[in-house]
């Protein structure tokens, strides 16, 4: 293989990778936010900001809930959905450990790295967030 074909190659490749993290970028932070716009916003900061630095995608989705937690107010959040409702009734930590794991199906471990809590910490929050969201979709339920 020339070295030109060689470099068409890894460019593509790169592609790819920063395609796929990209939509777990916005995925992750659609789902901490509930809105489209803050979304954007956030997967674009990350990814002026670290893109060229060759992190691996725990490191970026660290970088994105940092920047959620430290950008964006609760009031700013969207509340459409029974279930999007209770998720951002959750205290911030507790959201983003069960996003991560329940939805994006990351490991204790692994969460523990992106949120800088230990694994139990991060069990009890999962364990918590799941607990919380159940209370909020019978509190639902019960009202209609």
């Amino acid at each position: 293989m020339n070295s030109t074909k060689q470099k068409e190659c890894i460019n593509e490749a790169q592609e790819c990778i920063n395609e796929a993290h990209l939509k777990l970028i916005y995925s992750f932070t659609y789902r901490l936010s509930g809105k489209k716009k803050i979304a954007e916003k956030l997967t674009e900061k990350v990814f002026l900001t670290h893109l060229d630095s060759g992190k691996d995608e725990l490191s970026l989705l660290k970088q994105a809930w940092l920047y959620f937690y430290k950008d964006y107010e609760p009031y700013e959040l969207n509340r459409e959905d029974a279930i999007q409702q209770s998720l951002l009734a959750l205290a911030p930590a507790v959201r983003c450990a069960l996003i991560l794991r329940d939805i994006l199906g990351y490991s204790y471990g692994q969460i523990a790295i992106i949120i800088e809590q230990r694994e139990p910490e991060v069990a009890h929050l999962i364990h918590l967030g799941r607990r919380l969201i159940n209370l909020g979709l019978k509190n639902t339920i019960s009202n209609r």
